[in-house]
């Protein structure tokens, strides 16, 4: 995560530190990784979390509407 003008490098920097722990947990074993880059305002989706995201969101509608305090209860 970071400013989308710095997101090359960190990205790089990323994948180094993922190598490195890689080989360190794995006796010397690197793990490759992939890179997905999202940009605001989309978002990472995995079809495998759609339908508890969109439950969730459902929920989360509900309860902004009702916590919401009216003026006349100030």
């Amino acid at each position: 995560e970071g400013p989308s003008d710095e997101i090359a490098g960190i990205v790089h920097y990323a994948r180094q530190l993922m190598a490195k722990a890689s080989r360190d947990i794995l006796g010397g074993f690197e793990l490759r990784t992939d890179v997905d880059i999202v940009r605001y305002p989309d978002r990472y989706q995995d079809k495998r979390g759609e339908i508890m995201w969109n439950t969730i969101m459902e929920l989360l509608e509900g309860v902004a509407t009702t916590a919401t305090p009216s003026a006349a209860s100030h």
